[in-house]
């Protein structure tokens, strides 16, 4: 027998080692491949209601995914704080857990240190970015303020948001501290409605929040997008410039708090610890649904538009990038305490 050779035993283990070490990547495709077949992956979207644009992308994606994959998809909606701690804490580590969730939300609840959040941002496994949107500053139609230099000799400035805490609040502050501002973000109207209402009637001088509101207000004639604070323009708003196309640098302490309140979107991630293979090839399947033009045409029917999805290992360097800055958390507690006053 061969087991009766002297050293069969190692010399059969460091062979098998060097089989393994030398499988080329797409056997290792074709391994993760087999292993969704017939499976069932959770899907979990982490948001407000049911119905909602992380909600309604998701349940865009699950067929495709399905379809891709050869595995059941079912999703299932909780809290928006519930569905991104349930994922990280109660599943298991297999590939066989997604959530979605507001990609700003998920890594603002995480670095301001927002109560109940019970993830480490860095260990989450990033799939995609599925639905990137651009941050837009909006000025009223009735402001006498039209322009950047306008606003940098203005005293007493305005703009209205609804949270305290919200994408609208820090992205405000956030250009206000950029372009040296005199004024105040104030917080407190009551949801879209509130905040576009008081942008309207020129209440306040300025906004802030997504490309879309920027096109729903420029549509509608409430509100008009001056820039976007990104690195390239929306493809929502192809006519807007970017805050540095208008000549404007980003001082350098203050970059990765642009970017922070800059592109953001809906992130997929699935559980901590799952299998380096199944990530990739999780990520690959994100990859081919964002080049079906089915998909695409039903987003573009939907939003107006597609935007290619943001990779998940671009998204995994941008969250480590984020946790790495150890000031940046203070940074923009500071900046929000400046200029942050109730309604």
């Amino acid at each position: 027998m061969l087991s009766n050779i002297p050293g069969w035993k190692n010399e059969t283990i460091i062979l098998a080692l060097a089989l393994t070490a030398g499988t080329p990547p797409q056997a290792q495709a074709q391994t993760a491949q087999q292993f969704y077949q017939g499976k069932t992956i959770t899907w979990v979207v982490s948001s407000g209601r049911a119905g909602d644009t992380t909600d309604f992308i998701t349940r865009l994606i699950a067929p495709h995914l399905s379809a891709l994959t050869g595995a059941k998809i079912k999703v299932e909606n909780l809290g928006s704080s519930k569905g991104i701690n349930h994922v990280y804490t109660k599943t298991k580590p297999d590939g066989l857990s997604l959530v979605t969730q507001a990609t700003g939300a998920t890594l603002a609840n995480y670095l301001l240190k927002a109560p109940g959040v019970r993830y480490d941002i860095e260990k989450y496994n990033f799939i995609a970015d599925v639905l990137p949107d651009t941050g837009t500053f909006v000025l009223s139609p009735k402001s006498k303020y039209k322009n950047i230099d306008d606003l940098r000799k203005a005293t007493g400035l305005k703009a209205g948001v609804t949270t305290v805490k919200g994408r609208g609040a820090t992205g405000a502050s956030v250009v206000f501290e950029i372009l040296g501002l005199n004024g105040k973000v104030i917080t407190g109207y009551r949801g879209k409605k509130g905040s576009t209402l008081a942008l309207a009637r020129g209440e306040v001088d300025t906004s802030y929040g997504s490309d879309a509101t920027g096109v729903e207000l420029l549509k509608s004639g409430n509100g008009i997008p001056l820039f976007v604070a990104a690195d390239q323009r929306s493809a929502l708003l192809p006519d807007v410039p970017t805050l540095t196309e208008l000549g404007v640098k980003i001082p350098t302490h203050l970059v990765d708090a642009y970017h922070f309140v800059g592109v953001s979107g809906k992130m997929v991630a699935t559980t901590p610890g799952t299998p380096a293979d199944r990530v990739a090839y999780l990520r690959g399947a994100f990859e081919k649904i964002g080049r079906i033009k089915k998909f695409q045409d039903d987003v573009k029917n939907w939003a107006g538009v597609y935007q290619d999805f943001i990779p998940g290992e671009k998204l995994q360097k941008y969250m480590a990038r984020m946790k790495s800055n150890k000031v940046l958390a203070k940074q923009i507690n500071d900046i929000l305490a400046k200029y942050r006053a109730a309604k």
